[in-house]
């Protein structure tokens, strides 16, 4: 457990999924069949978008101090000919996209998506979308062109019909840094809203009345074969400007470790060991990638540099890592277990190690011991410093590969509820789904490595998950890996530079 600091851990779920950090390793092309495309003998029309206006006018307020408008909604992006679905993989190469089918457990290649520019995992596909706002006198105000990730949020989908799930079927967000291989989607019956905004002054667009226009870029437009009807919806807008100032940067702050709703149910009852029988098909496979996001800080009042880094563990499957604690009498610590399934049954839940709760400010949750372990080494491999963070408490922050078999999509539908309860508390459960990461910045003195007393030069970072391999999983060859790194600079403003993952021996 790290010391106390001056500095709270980074908060949270939310917050850190957001985050991108560590240049993804390569990606295992998944096995697909390529099939005709529209315009051939395809038997049935590939599936496409349409625009769906939910309002023919919309009044958009800005402020004085910081004239942006801020489309809310309003214009939606809806599916046809069933589910719009593409399939993003990064490689050597960049980020490729195909338009896919899925039925009876294969995946088809209807057809290649080329982007028009660099796409980014975070952003969806660049330059998709283009505004144009117009006078009343058809003169173009201002023109301006966005990204676009076809991701349905289930808080702000909209149903347009009764075909299709109940609910969204696709990861709630796009991706980031760390994404090797996700999906994207619309479902057959779901539409997708359009939010952005406009710096518009006004100079260039007194208060009044205009025209808004909303397209799908021609270059998306042609290779989906959309028409205009179908590629672009315009409405009335009246623009309003508050005299007072609009929401300051400090004002939206980070979220505590964010968790849903747990959906009912009883906690399971511990059963025995089991370890001699469980299914290599129900365990995870823990891997751990290179760290990254270095940064040095000088810490005035201890007057010692310090390493501050990012490290990430994810789940390759074919099983989730599922532990959960069990509170016996009033200590400060659970047992923790284990459970792994088998097509949804419990077959297996052994004891791997503790839960402990830290009471620390900005933590006050339970850690799972254990779980992974970071140092320092020198160019030989000979450990210097080694972080104190070392217990966890676990939660998928980061999308690595959603196309792995029995990725978890939505990871919200598993219950996360009790994955960060109170002292209180009596059980907890902590989820790692397959495909997901869970990243930690390790930003705090205690946590961060100390270099005041290191020469500059090559030195190792090290990632282990698993060290004591109390959790079972498919295979350990994984769980390390190794940045080299060199620090510069002199006494209270050394720096940092990234050279890059090396293999582990």
């Amino acid at each position: 457990m790290a010391a106390t600091s001056h500095r709270a851990e980074s908060a949270t779920r939310w917050t850190r999924a957001r985050i991108g950090r560590v240049v993804a390793a390569p990606l295992l092309a998944a096995a697909v069949a390529v099939v005709p495309a529209a315009g051939s003998q395809a038997r049935t029309p590939v599936p496409g978008l349409r625009f769906i206006v939910g309002a023919h006018h919309m009044t958009v307020q800005r402020f004085a101090d910081e004239p942006v408008l801020f489309l809310d909604g309003g214009a939606y992006l809806a599916s046809t000919n069933g589910t719009f679905e593409l399939d993003a993989v990064r490689s050597h190469h960049g980020i490729s996209i195909w338009q896919v089918s899925r039925s009876h457990g294969t995946t088809h290649r209807l057809r290649r998506i080329l982007p028009d520019g660099h796409v980014h995992f975070d952003r969806g596909l660049p330059n998709f979308l283009v505004f144009t706002l117009r006078d009343k006198q058809g003169h173009v105000v201002k023109t301006s062109i966005r990204s676009f990730c076809p991701v349905a949020d289930v808080y702000s989908a909209a149903r347009v019909g009764p075909t299709g799930p109940p609910n969204p079927t696709f990861p709630s967000y796009c991706g980031d840094q760390l994404t090797r291989a996700t999906v994207w989607g619309i479902n057959d019956g779901w539409a997708v809203p359009i939010f952005s905004q406009l710096r518009v002054s006004q100079q260039d667009a007194p208060d009044g009345s205009y025209t808004l226009q909303i397209a799908i870029a021609k270059h998306y437009a042609r290779q989906l074969h959309l028409t205009s009807a179908q590629s672009q919806a315009t409405f009335s807008l009246t623009i309003v400007t508050d005299s007072g100032g609009g929401c300051p940067p400090k004002c939206v702050g980070g979220a505590a470790r964010r968790t849903t709703t747990r959906s009912g149910g009883v906690a399971p009852r511990p059963t025995g060991s089991g370890r001699a029988e469980v299914p290599r098909d129900g365990l995870p496979d823990l891997a751990a990638l290179p760290a990254g996001a270095f940064m040095v800080e000088h810490n005035k009042p201890r007057g010692r540099d310090y390493l501050d880094f990012a490290a990430t563990i994810w789940d390759r499957g074919p099983g989730p890592l599922d532990v959960e604690g069990f509170r016996h009498g009033q200590k400060p610590t659970m047992t923790a277990r284990q459970f792994v399934y088998r097509n949804g049954r419990q077959v297996s839940a052994p004891v791997i190690g503790t839960f402990e709760f830290d009471s620390r400010l900005g933590h006050h949750h339970w850690h799972l011991a254990d779980f992974a372990r970071y140092d320092l080494l020198s160019a030989s491999g000979k450990e210097l410093v080694r972080s104190h963070k070392q217990s966890f408490c676990l939660a998928p922050t980061n999308t690595i590969n959603m196309l792995l078999k029995n990725a978890e999509w939505q990871p919200d539908r598993i219950g996360l509820g009790s994955s960060c309860p109170s002292d209180q508390s009596i059980w907890l459960r902590e989820s790692l789904p397959v495909g997901w990461g869970d990243t930690y910045d390790q930003t705090v003195a205690g946590q961060s490595f100390s270099i005041s007393g290191l020469a500059n030069g090559i030195y190792l970072v090290r990632v282990i998950t698993n060290p004591r391999h109390r959790i079972l999983e498919t295979t350990t060859k994984n769980n390390e890996s190794l940045v080299k790194i060199q620090l510069g600079g002199v006494p209270g403003a050394r720096t940092v530079q990234s050279l890059g993952p090396v293999p582990v021996h």
